[in-house]
């Protein structure tokens, strides 16, 4: 490649939605340093996640659409030929898939044009979907061969990808980064007259845990007063809905509802917003019964511990990389109430150390999970893939 800036194409088969800011923020803090184009089926949200290149299969004409999706379903190509397009009109160096499976669908796109392929995991797409499809599980043992890296957020999900049969040397932990511009620090409160403000916050999926978080509150609010704040809701899926009912049987079933102010979804502003009204954030992640899981770390979390929230969490995936317990924040042992019960009054008893480890927070998100930071990191990570071709 003798071009200054690689030409980078990434693909992810929506662009984007509202729960993904982080994938958004990640490829935007890329622009000063690649020449990034998108590639999707379909595009929503564009307002929000708007970028300098972003093309969409759902802009071609309709008759257009329905000839390459029937070429592809007749097994003419094994994929979209506007993909290829695209990635040869831009003089694509390096493929760059979001999410195992959309690495699947890239990977003869890749290989047809000789380009590296380069994945990065994210969590469903290394327990919930392999288990609920054969085809994707075994199409990884055809990805893992062919595609130059695969990135994940931490050790965790590092030694789970090589488990489905990844190559160790091609596996690379890269954590996630957030816009930390964005984010200001702002210690919590630790004036011990006033109640122990709570933010829970997340899609109502059962990886979230709220239902222990709410449990252990409950207990928590029987020795001091306590305001607890859950901002997020179901979706329209059926586990989201029955998620949703274990959560008001929790609230109703502690007697807590009186403390307790659901606030529905919020936009990424009006959560960081709320982090300023708040001390504690709670969030004890857990394997959901299908074997959904965080895979890596929430985003959420790294931007609550940025924050100066102090964070209570649990043992799940690779939490421990981004809190650190009792230095940086609080872990329980995954899906432990007594334990979590434990650790948040153990959070509420040290109150004059707040100031110290919500600072010592920050200090460790400043240096290990800043998106700017993390670009330059990836970069360097895409020239030493470049170098290789």
């Amino acid at each position: 490649m003798t071009r200054s800036k690689p030409v980078v194409v990434h693909y992810h088969s929506e662009w984007l939605p509202p729960t993904m800011t982080w994938l958004h923020e990640q490829i935007k803090q890329l622009e000063s340093h690649c020449e990034n184009h998108v590639l999707s089926e379909r595009v929503y949200n564009r307002k929000h996640f708007s970028l300098k290149n972003i093309h969409s299969f759902e802009a071609l004409p309709w008759y257009r659409q329905q000839l390459q999706r029937f070429v592809k379903k007749a097994g003419i190509t094994t994929h979209l030929p506007f993909f290829e397009f695209v990635c040869k009109t831009v003089k694509a160096d390096l493929i760059h898939a979001h999410f195992g499976h959309m690495g699947l669908a890239m990977l003869p796109i890749a290989q047809f044009l000789n380009i590296p392929l380069v994945v990065t995991f994210y969590g469903m797409d290394i327990h919930q979907l392999p288990a609920r499809s054969p085809k994707i599980r075994n199409g990884y043992h055809k990805l893992f061969s062919g595609v130059s890296r695969v990135l994940c957020e931490g050790e965790y999900m590092a030694s789970d990808i090589i488990r489905l049969g990844c190559p160790p040397h091609k596996v690379h932990v890269h954590p996630l980064g957030i816009n930390l511009s964005k984010v200001n620090f702002q210690p919590p409160q630790t004036n011990g007259n006033k109640p122990i403000r709570i933010l829970i916050a997340g899609s109502f999926r059962e990886k979230k845990g709220i239902p222990l978080a709410l449990k252990a509150a409950a207990v928590l609010a029987t020795s001091y007063p306590v305001e607890i704040t859950i901002i997020g809701g179901a979706g329209e899926d059926t586990s989201s809905v029955i998620e949703k009912q274990r959560i008001l049987e929790v609230i109703s079933s502690t007697g807590i509802g009186e403390q307790v102010n659901m606030r529905g979804f919020a936009s990424h502003n009006e959560l960081l917003n709320a982090a300023r009204d708040h001390d504690i954030f709670l969030s004890p992640s857990i394997h959901a019964s299908d074997g959904d899981c965080e895979g890596g770390a929430p985003v959420t979390i790294i931007e609550m511990a940025a924050s100066g929230l102090l964070v209570v969490s649990s043992t799940h995936c690779d939490i421990p990389g981004v809190i650190k317990h009792e230095q940086t924040g609080y872990l329980a042992e995954e899906n432990n109430l007594d334990d979590l019960i434990s650790q948040l009054h153990r959070a509420v008893e040290s109150r004059q150390n707040w100031p110290a480890i919500t600072t010592a927070s920050r200090e460790h998100i400043e240096t290990n999970f800043d998106a700017s930071k993390q670009a330059i990191r990836l970069l360097d990570l895409y020239m030493e893939v470049l170098s290789e071709t």
